[in-house]
């Protein structure tokens, strides 16, 4: 599976590094769990600049999150997989009006247009299920992106077995 440039920090260091690491210099940032921040806010995914380590250190050091490259992609795809079966939607990410939408489409799930069935390969799907027995995993949300022929993986939200 091709993974954009990723780290996983609290430490501001790392985080500047991986802006030398990416061909573009785009990075994000997402918080390892859902994050509320007073008043009740939930902290999407946004693109940080080359200045965020710095500016943001006391706040990069408070806990871990994930850095990751920003990816330019056609859509996403939400792949469930529960046991043996692999369910695949396309999220019309793309096609949101504001631009930090597209980012993390969640902004904007309640939109039942967003959301459309996808096929993926076969070899693709056994990979998956070999990566997902490999882990443990009775189920996982994987996120990944479409860029051309190419999909990209994001991540995965799982449930190990005994913790649901």
């Amino acid at each position: 599976m091709t993974v954009p440039r990723t780290t996983i920090t609290n430490n501001p260091t790392a985080v500047g590094k991986i802006f030398e690491q990416v061909d573009h210099g785009r990075v994000i940032f997402k918080s390892l769990t859902p994050l509320f921040v007073p008043p009740d806010q939930l902290l999407y995914t946004t693109e940080i600049t080359k200045e965020f380590p710095s500016i943001s250190r006391a706040s990069i050091t408070q806990c871990p999150a994930i850095y990751q490259e920003l990816v330019e992609r056609k859509s996403d795809l939400r792949i469930m997989v529960v046991g043996r079966a692999v369910f695949v939607a396309r999220i019309a990410s793309q096609m949101l009006d504001e631009k930090k939408d597209r980012l993390d489409w969640r902004r904007c799930q309640d939109k039942d247009e967003l959301y459309s069935e996808a096929k993926i390969t076969e070899s693709f799907k056994e990979r998956l299920l070999e990566f997902h027995e490999r882990a443990g995993l009775v189920f996982g949300a994987y996120d990944f992106l479409e860029r051309g022929d190419d999909v990209i993986f994001l991540e995965c939200n799982p449930e190990e077995p005994g913790s649901g």
